[in-house]
């Protein structure tokens, strides 16, 4: 079964990045500015790419139990959960970007 990646944008991402997605992944698409996708469909999510700067916090994130990675299009993680929050204590892999930092799971 393919990963579910969660792309989150309210225009369509460029046509180079979701066919590179679709190569190993099912994508779930959500327009940030439209009600959110069911639970039950959010908790099979295993990766977010987020696309613009839209607030992506714990709430969202307790409702993926699955999620091990988030990928964020643009600049800067300060909407991807505040410093400290739960991807700080979730995670058990930081990433660096230009000097800022970001989450990720892995496996064990």
């Amino acid at each position: 079964m393919p990963y579910k990646v969660l792309i989150r944008s309210e225009i369509e991402p460029y046509y180079t990045i979701i066919p590179m997605i679709e190569e190993r992944a099912e994508i779930v698409r959500w327009n940030p500015l439209e009600p959110q996708p069911p639970a039950e469909l959010l908790r099979t999510i295993e990766g977010v790419y987020n696309y613009g700067h839209y607030a992506f916090t714990a709430e969202y994130m307790d409702l993926m139990p699955d999620l091990r990675v988030i990928s964020n299009y643009g600049v800067g993680v300060d909407h991807i959960d505040p410093p400290g929050g739960f991807c700080a204590r979730r995670a058990r892999q930081a990433l660096s970007a230009g000097g800022r930092t970001a989450f990720q799971r892995v496996p064990h």
